[in-house]
């Protein structure tokens, strides 16, 4: 597994998080049958070439309520019900226990979900419940920790900071420890999403890359995230190549089958670029006026891959919220 060193102060240091989604200040932990209202976006990660760096908040949102109780017990309806455990070893309840050991609290919390964000499709699932988890806890302490803190302690749990940092901050973000960098993301740029009705194993994605890369993929990678980022912070054109990458997405090609084949139908149908989105097989396209064309041109890869899939069109979303229920 790819990780990345402890840190314990994350810094944001261009740019500013998407309005609209701050904790609101507690004086004191709440009371038994006091609830916590969550909500947290689904993310895309890498976008091509920033692997493990970059960052996006998508429309599609988890929501959960946590009150005060004398058992963990976490109840699911929507994406994972019946699937996904109901005790303490639920990933939401997980996080939500670190942060209450980290502030100081001895609490647990029945909780709610309303699950949105599809599990195993490279949508930031686990990401959106370590941030619930933790923000049920920020809440339930009555601690008002700022979001680099958060992520700090996220980072416990899982290893990448790329997903965490926009689910946390909303919008687009690159993730560069100990700096998280936020941007905003242009107005007219859509995202079409392609969900197809198989997943992949974060692990076996990660596993399948290779241990060392030569210095001409690097360069290869880094220009092209430069490029990346400047076209969507100065909401210039963008470039179908500056999301070309070398790293990650030819080698999981296999597990997201439809790749580079919907890319390219992508293209000729509007996208101004594609990639998988985090370790896929969701794929994710961009484009300004093309979307249903765009959506159909990815579905039908899929189609010829032998499975199906959902498309959405979704735009940006903001970080994390939660506020007393």
């Amino acid at each position: 597994m790819n990780t990345l060193p402890m840190t314990k102060s994350f810094q944001v240091t261009a740019g500013e998080a998407l309005a609209g989604r701050k904790p609101a200040p507690k004086s004191k932990a709440l009371k038994a049958g006091e609830g916590v209202f969550v909500r947290v976006p689904a993310t895309t990660s890498n976008l091509g070439p920033g692997f493990d760096a970059f960052g996006l908040a998508l429309t599609l949102e988890n929501e959960a309520t946590f009150s005060a109780a004398e058992t963990w017990h976490v109840e699911i309806s929507g994406e994972g019900a019946g699937a996904l455990p109901t005790d303490d070893s639920n990933l939401i309840a997980k996080a939500c226990a670190l942060g209450l050991k980290e502030w100081g609290s001895g609490l647990k919390a029945r909780i709610s979900c309303v699950n949105r964000i599809p599990l195993g499709r490279g949508l930031g699932s686990s990401a959106a419940a370590i941030v619930t988890g933790l923000a049920g806890a920020a809440a339930l302490s009555g601690k008002n920790p700022g979001r680099d803190e958060m992520l700090a302690l996220a980072l416990r749990l899982e290893p990448h900071p790329d997903n965490l940092a926009a689910c946390l901050w909303g919008s687009f973000t690159i993730a560069a420890p100990p700096h998280v960098v936020t941007l905003p993301w242009p107005e007219t740029l859509r995202i079409v999403v392609a969900i197809p009705d198989f997943a992949v194993e974060t692990a076996k994605a990660r596993a399948i890359l290779p241990k060392t890369i030569t210095r001409d993929d690097a360069v290869h990678n880094i220009a092209r995230a430069a490029v990346l980022a400047a076209a969507l912070a100065s909401e210039s054109f963008l470039p179908a190549w500056a999301l070309d990458d070398r790293l990650h997405q030819d080698h999981r090609a296999p597990l997201v089958r439809a790749w580079p084949a919907a890319r390219d139908a992508s293209i000729r149908a509007g996208a101004l670029g594609a990639a998988i989105s985090g370790s896929g097989p969701t794929l994710v396209a961009f484009t300004n006026s093309h979307a249903k064309e765009v959506g159909n041109a990815l579905a039908a890869e899929f189609t010829k891959a032998g499975a199906n899939a959902r498309v959405l069109e979704l735009g940006p979303a903001a970080g994390a919220s939660w506020r007393k229920a």
